[in-house]
């Protein structure tokens, strides 16, 4: 956010701190990255070590003009010193921003330090189930592996991104809910195989896809034969989930959290069980789905095998997994589909078109000509955008560009 420079008046009162009574001080300041650097050079003590991953969900909030400051405040001591905001101050310096709006309060002593962080952060899942989706514990584990996959990071996402993940993908919420009902019969995590369900379904056959995954969970004839691709990755998946029984008081799954790990990449030679569950479950579909049940699949991929099939995976995953990562995406999506091909439904960054109008129309379902009025008295009453969506029969994207921008009618 951009704010202006305007003065904001001090505040000052006396606060009784661990006996003893000190003037605090509080005010609203446009940090630069010169008064970040001077701060994070000047800390009470030994500070934590500097958590990338978070000082980097706000420095890509600041490039998105997503950063939103709350109530939380740069604190620093009577001494002069930094007592707590060092991941705030390092995105500031980090992203080169000269304008970032912080409040801070100073006076207090240094001996509060070992106060701060002491509460708990709102996590992805409890957003997610804030908006209503079912399966929030699931699917907010499933949005953070696909993130990671798409953008090839080990940095979760933020929480506002998962949450427009969950609500844009209604396939994914369908996806993560079979593989609950599949993951003990599979011996894998919910997110491998909602992953993989949702990215398979996105490109082949329903019919296929259901079929592939029904073969695997409940067997049948078909998976008689020692060599068929299937039969492999059942057999596969089975010995190492019962290698994992050795070790765990309980009946883990295959991928769950004790077995995740980092990103198969140049800094971790041996991937996670996790995506290595991806490349064989990926392995085994396009070696079924390309020779059908003539071939015969020796063994799953190996280690070094595994990056190639994960890389292929993403690929695909890319192209059908919805991701805006600031909120102007609605923005832009809404000009380009009403000024330039008001007939064929876009997503941006290359994702493949969900319908096109004209075919819609030949098969006899209506348009989608979503008034205002439909969608504000439709929110009004649901109070929740995905309902909503599901209500109208299009997209939460697409709820989101009415209401924002009051066109009278789209399609």
């Amino acid at each position: 956010m951009e704010y202006s420079r305007t003065a904001t008046p001090t505040m000052e009162w006396y606060e009784y701190v661990l006996g003893k009574r000190y003037l605090v001080q509080a005010k609203w300041e446009h940090i630069d990255s010169v008064r970040a650097n001077a701060l994070l050079t000047n800390q009470v003590g030994i500070q934590r070590h500097i958590s990338h991953a978070k000082a980097s969900t706000y420095i890509e909030a600041m490039h998105k003009n997503e950063w939103i400051q709350s109530m939380t405040a740069i604190h620093i001591a009577d001494t002069g010193k930094l007592l707590d905001g060092q991941h705030r101050l390092r995105a500031i310096v980090d992203a080169g921003k000269d304008n970032i709006r912080c409040l801070v309060i100073s006076g207090l002593p240094e001996s509060t330090a070992a106060y701060f962080d002491q509460g708990r952060p709102r996590s992805l899942e409890s957003v997610i189930k804030g908006q209503g989706i079912p399966n929030s514990k699931e699917m907010a584990a499933t949005v953070k592996m696909m993130y990671q996959l798409y953008h090839n990071t080990a940095t979760p996402p933020r929480n506002e991104v998962g949450k427009r993940i969950a609500e844009d993908n209604i396939n994914l919420q369908i996806s993560v809910a079979e593989a609950i009902r599949m993951k003990d019969a599979a011996h894998m995590a919910v997110p491998v195989l909602a992953g993989t369900h949702f990215v398979l379904r996105s490109h082949y056959s329903k019919e296929r896809v259901d079929e592939f995954f029904e073969i695997l969970t409940l067997g049948g004839s078909t998976r008689k034969e020692h060599h068929h691709p299937i039969t492999r990755l059942f057999t596969t998946v089975q010995d190492e989930w019962e290698k994992l029984q050795v070790s765990s008081d309980t009946r883990a799954l295959l991928g769950g959290p004790k077995r995740s790990g980092g990103l198969p990449g140049l800094n971790n030679s041996i991937p996670s069980m996790r995506f290595t569950l991806i490349a064989w479950v990926y392995q085994s579909f396009e070696t079924w789905i390309g020779q059908g049940d003539t071939l015969r699949l020796r063994k799953m991929c190996a280690n070094e095998e595994v990056a190639k099939y994960i890389d292929a995976f993403t690929r695909k995953l890319r192209q059908c997994l919805n991701i805006r990562t600031s909120y102007k995406d609605e923005i832009e999506n809404i000009l380009e589909e009403v000024e330039d091909l008001p007939y064929q439904r876009l997503h941006h960054q290359g994702h493949r078109g969900r319908f096109n109008m004209v075919e819609k129309q030949k098969r006899g379902r209506p348009t989608l000509g979503i008034t205002y009025e439909e969608a504000r008295e439709a929110m009004d009453r649901l109070q929740n955008v995905t309902h909503v969506a599901r209500e109208l029969g299009c997209s939460p994207t697409l709820v989101h560009k009415i209401l924002n921008f009051k066109k009278e009618e789209i399609g």
